[in-house]
């Protein structure tokens, strides 16, 4: 049976990231944080990060939100995430089965490559002072060319020289997609500053040391100012939004070898270790013992 959720095997410092979705409703074959979702449709959670990440639509029809904004996605359809953009995803309920692949590429490794058009690229959107269109539909030519990349990316990913022929595949996607689109007058294309801020300063710091109070603090903001602010632009409080960033930075040190969980825990800003498999197991769907074994089993693949 093909895997209900798969991350490539890949070092965590690798430009781009493949996590493979299905949804069987029918024959209830899901992820395993699937049945936690308030919403048994939700697919894909509220959230953002700072990569850039292109999805490409498989089976099944798939309503995503970016900014609030909501798009309708078909197979075969594109659809492209830029830095710091809240996103989330349900799928429709007349679809029992629902297949894509997320691709999300990493611009700050991107940057490193010695390819100057590409460093050109990724700057304005790191800044949010420029963005791509969002939708992608199948008919597109552009998309035509996207899909023959990722679809030789997903064929040599096993490879010995997978990232070589990533890296070639990743600078034409770039040409194809061509300049992003600037903001008029300069300005962001979206609220992005205050996003980029906080990401920043969770980021930078001890997760053990962050707190509602410290990073309103920061802003020199009060508590509730800076509670409400932050709800509006990511769409969670801030405290279920730091507990699953360091649950997804425990997720990362558990992929990459580390089986210690009591230090995993720690590294992941987790002082007690009850109160950290507790929240793994809200935001992960499983224990941090079954997340080791499911990595272990998808090792051995």
């Amino acid at each position: 049976m093909e895997p209900i959720y798969e991350k490539t095997k890949q070092k965590e410092d690798r430009l781009l990231r493949i996590s493979r979705m299905l949804f069987d409703y029918k024959n209830n074959i899901l992820p395993p944080w699937q049945p936690l979702q308030r919403d048994p449709r939700t697919c894909c959670h509220h959230h953002l990060h700072e990569k850039i990440e292109l999805l490409y639509f498989i089976e099944g029809t798939v309503i995503f939100r970016i900014d609030g904004v909501p798009y309708t996605c078909n197979p075969g359809d594109f659809l492209i995430v830029n830095p710091f953009e809240p996103h989330s995803g349900v799928t429709s309920p007349e679809c029992d089965i629902v297949r894509y692949y997320a691709f999300n590429l990493d611009c700050n490794l991107l940057k490193k490559l010695p390819v100057t058009r590409l460093s050109e690229l990724f700057d304005p959107l790191l800044s949010g002072s420029a963005a791509y269109p969002h939708t992608l539909p199948a008919t597109d030519p552009t998309g035509k060319i996207i899909r023959a990349e990722l679809e030789a990316i997903l064929a040599t990913v096993q490879t010995r020289n997978a990232e070589l022929y990533q890296i070639a595949s990743v600078c034409r996607i770039f040409a194809a997609l061509g300049d992003p689109i600037v903001a008029p007058s300069g300005g962001g294309t979206r609220s992005a500053d205050f996003v980029r801020r906080c990401i920043l300063y969770i980021q930078s710091n001890d997760p053990r040391a962050v707190s509602l109070e410290a990073i309103s603090r920061s802003f020199s903001y009060n508590k509730a100012y800076f509670t409400t602010l932050f709800r509006k632009h990511f769409g969670v409080p801030f405290t279920d939004f730091l507990n699953r960033y360091k649950i997804e930075n425990a997720h990362a040190l558990i992929r990459g070898g580390n089986r210690n969980l009591s230090e995993v825990a720690q590294r992941s800003g987790f002082n007690y270790y009850a109160y950290f498999f507790r929240k793994f197991k809200e935001v992960s769907g499983m224990t941090p013992g079954e997340y080791v074994t499911y990595c272990d089993r998808l090792e051995k693949k």
